[in-house]
């Protein structure tokens, strides 16, 4: 009776292991590297001639719109391309990837955008078609959503870095003031407080910004 008890002990205990273990890979697999890469830049995954085609030139003149409202000239995004057989795992963790590809076998374009794939905080968008032409006019139709796609992910990684830091103090005076809740970060504090008006300030090193 005693060696069956120690038997089953031992039995509890080596099960106990093992679905410590399998938790333990599965949430492994479930990990994503951080993402990399500097803010508003895409990289494009694509064959240099797909790349130096009409489709390619459309794709960069949309990016390389200037951003409207800003001081001098900036694009919407930089751009930064590689081909497939150089797109490694390192490259693979950048913050915004673009892949296009041309596959003969497919009757109608796929257009593809995932999250996540490869790191974390990531977004990925992939146009596949059989003709450089329906790659072309999938951009086309679709530039506003992808360009969203993106632009929402820049907006919550900056949220995500400024809340991190936040002057609970100014950000309670502009809910009381306007009902408006704001995170505001912690370097800048409340230059003016009047009853239609706010006025935001941070100072450093050779540089002063304001928010009005």
């Amino acid at each position: 009776m005693r060696k069956m008890k120690e038997l089953l002990r031992l039995s509890l205990n080596f099960l106990a292991i093992v679905l410590i273990a399998t938790s333990c890979n599965e949430d492994q697999k479930g990990l994503k590297v951080p993402s990399t890469g500097k803010p508003s830049e895409i990289l494009v995954v694509s064959e240099k001639a797909l790349w130096k085609s009409s489709a390619g030139d459309s794709i960069r003149a949309f990016f390389k719109t200037p951003i409207i409202g800003l001081p001098q000239p900036e694009p919407l995004y930089k751009i930064a391309q590689v081909e497939e057989d150089e797109f490694n795992r390192v490259l693979q963790s950048h913050r915004n990837i673009f892949i296009i590809n041309i596959d003969s076998s497919i009757s109608k374009p796929l257009v593809e955008i995932r999250r996540d794939i490869w790191a974390a905080p990531q977004r990925v968008v992939k146009i596949t078609a059989s003709t450089i032409e329906d790659i072309k006019s999938s951009f086309a139709e679709k530039q506003s959503e992808i360009v969203n796609f993106y632009d929402n992910a820049e907006i919550e990684r900056i949220q995500t870095l400024y809340s991190k830091s936040i002057n609970i103090k100014t950000s309670e005076a502009i809910r009381d003031r306007f009902n408006l809740s704001m995170k505001v970060p912690a370097d800048y504090y409340l230059a003016v407080n009047k009853e239609n008006f706010i006025w935001l300030r941070r100072e450093a090193n050779r540089i002063s910004q304001g928010l009005l």
